[in-house]
């Protein structure tokens, strides 16, 4: 295809953003799920350091 001088090949892209949608939703949890999710998140913490840092465990320098 062969274009004049004063005109440039373009491509042009549209998106249609609005099938897209954000639910948000709420649900009470009981309190002992919470302390699970929290005691969870501790022992993942501890643990991610032990793997990480072995020493400070022995030496008792790491929630102590």
């Amino acid at each position: 295809m062969h274009y004049q001088d004063d005109e440039v090949p373009e491509a042009k892209f549209s998106y249609d953003i609005s099938p897209l949608a954000t639910v948000i939703s709420s649900k009470k949890r009981a309190w002992y799920e919470f302390l699970t999710s929290l005691m969870a998140i501790i022992g993942g913490t501890f643990t991610g350091e032990c793997m990480t840092c072995p020493g400070q465990v022995e030496r008792r320098e790491f929630f102590f």
